[in-house]
């Protein structure tokens, strides 16, 4: 019903109103001393975004209305990760993550329409839903919320499917009068699950070229105590006087974890051939290792070590700009 852990589960005359929230606060260390205290460059480091210092990366409230088939849900939130993801929207939306009305007509179709999250990549936007605490370059560089209306469809107990029709790409105000569409086929089965997902659809104001994604993710968990992820993206945009922009990343993460502890380690390679995504023509490389407890099971402490490498000056420095960079990183999220 909701990515966070809804606390407050009420009956009201109109159905039932669950409230919840999350609180989620770190602080970072990168070896290059930026001079602008930023870890990323504009538009990513959607988890701990400043440098050398400690900040809020988000504080959420989540509102969620169920009557029979029909649903309504809300989460608000700030901290540095609303800042980052919304830095393209209007001011009235800065502080949405998602508010959106669904429709279930038939037990196993669901109509949703609004502002809602993803259905491509791995990771997610609030950091408790993933196994490491920052990102990942290919979910950096791929939408964090979607605005429009999707149909999901299940088909039995191992397959589904989605069809979206969206504003675009990570756009709650369209640039343009076309739409994106976004498809899903998925299939699951008992420790293993597999999809792929789409997205197409003209991304410029001014160029009417379209972008593609194609995007598989997939997840195992082979015994009790291993799970298993991974990702393949591959991009392509075309642009004006015949040239195109191509893109393709992969990512490996593996999670051993007990019931409250765990180890995770995430590799991934990105290349983006002419910085149309990225904002430099660069192949960059990351391994990130997080250490992470759950003394209670609404509260997650991390502790994360990070090294990106880049072909291009990409990563923000003392001075100008670097090849590479070194983060070290703790995380705490709490969440009801």
């Amino acid at each position: 019903m909701t990515p966070l852990l809804a606390a407050v589960l009420i009956s009201t005359s109109a159905g039932q109103l669950s409230l919840g929230g999350l609180v989620d606060f770190y602080g970072s260390y990168n070896s290059s001393h930026p001079a602008l205290e930023r870890n990323f460059e504009p538009g990513t480091g959607v988890a701990a975004a400043r440098a050398n210092t400690f900040s809020l990366n988000a504080a959420t409230i989540d509102v969620a209305l169920t009557s029979g088939p029909v649903a309504a849900h809300v989460v608000l939130g700030a901290g540095d990760s609303f800042d980052v993801v919304h830095a393209a929207e209007p001011e009235g939306f800065r502080h949405v993550y998602q508010a959106s009305a669904s429709y279930r007509p038939w037990d196993a179709t669901t109509i949703e329409a609004g502002i809602f999250p993803p259905h491509v990549g791995v990771e997610s936007f609030f950091t408790k839903d993933n196994w490491n605490y920052s990102r990942s370059w290919l979910a950096e560089w791929s939408p964090y919320y979607e605005a429009g209306v999707k149909v999901s469809q299940t088909f039995d107990e191992h397959w589904s499917a989605q069809l979206h029709v969206l504003n675009g790409w990570q756009q709650i105000v369209d640039v343009n009068e076309g739409k994106t569409i976004g498809t899903q086929v998925a299939f699951t089965t008992r420790g293993f699950s597999a999809s792929f997902n789409t997205l197409a659809g003209p991304e410029n104001a001014t160029d009417p070229g379209w972008r593609l994604l194609g995007d598989l993710v997939l997840a195992a968990s082979p015994t009790s105590w291993l799970s298993l992820s991974a990702a393949v993206d591959k991009g392509h945009e075309a642009l004006p006087f015949g040239r195109a922009a191509e893109w393709e990343g992969a990512e490996l993460l593996a999670r051993v974890h007990s019931t409250r502890f765990a180890i995770v380690a995430r590799g991934e390679s990105f290349r983006d051939r002419v910085g149309l995504i990225s904002g430099f023509a660069q192949t960059v490389s990351e391994g990130t290792l997080t250490l992470e407890a759950r003394p209670e099971p609404v509260l997650i402490v991390r502790l994360e070590g990070r090294y990106d490498r880049s072909t291009a000056e990409a990563f923000p420095a003392h001075v100008g700009l670097r090849k590479d960079q070194a983060l070290v990183l703790v995380g705490a999220s709490a969440s009801f």
